[in-house]
């Protein structure tokens, strides 16, 4: 006999692959906007171009963090680190030694 006005359960185990496979997603296209940080010429374009600001602008190396990286520019955040409210700032560069680091729009 059938008992009428429950609601089926779902197992646990369903909810839990649904929810790590919507992780997996969201990582997923986030190591994709930073692949670039993985091929070896583009490292090292990366690396010098981060350098080169933090050198120019006084900051630290660890108050930037690249967000997005292409074949010819990248995008990457500043946040000093402070007590109290951090601003972060979104700034756009070419990968050429004389580039200015344009403010773009941040998320």
């Amino acid at each position: 006999m059938k008992k009428k006005g429950l609601p089926p359960q779902t197992p646990l185990w369903q909810i839990f692959i649904i929810v790590l496979l919507f992780m997996i997603f969201i990582e997923a296209a986030q190591a994709f906007r930073v692949r670039g940080m993985y091929m070896e010429k583009q490292r090292l374009l990366v690396m010098h171009t981060l350098q080169r600001f933090a050198d120019e602008e006084g900051w630290f190396l660890s108050d930037l963090s690249p967000t997005r990286i292409d074949k010819r520019q990248m995008e990457f955040m500043h946040e000093t680190h402070h007590r109290g409210y951090d601003e972060s700032v979104c700034y756009k560069s070419r990968y050429s030694e004389t580039s200015p680091a344009i403010r773009c729009h941040a998320f």
